[in-house]
């Protein structure tokens, strides 16, 4: 399955997690499958977030959509630099 459609089906189960706050939280706590990335999303977030996935074992995609498509992509007028995708537990 390929990124987009991963996120399209978060979506539609509700079990996406918008934002640096929220992922770094889902993260923490556990609660996160994988991690998406927007392909300009700061160096700095982006280190932060791949080193917490190392951690606890989460997956985590770099994808070559920017941060207005992924918004886009997730029906927002805003720009999106990462996602988190929870488990469906």
């Amino acid at each position: 399955m390929g990124v987009v459609e991963e996120i399209k089906q978060g979506i539609e189960k509700g079990l996406l997690v918008i934002g640096k706050n929220s992922v770094l939280k889902g993260l923490k706590r556990g609660k996160l499958a994988k991690v998406f990335m927007a392909s300009n999303i700061p160096e700095a977030v982006e280190l932060e977030v791949t080193h917490l996935c190392e951690i606890s074992g989460v997956k985590y995609k770099k994808t070559k959509i920017t941060n207005k498509e992924l918004g886009a992509l997730c029906k927002k007028s805003y720009s999106i630099s990462i996602l988190g995708l929870m488990s469906a537990k």
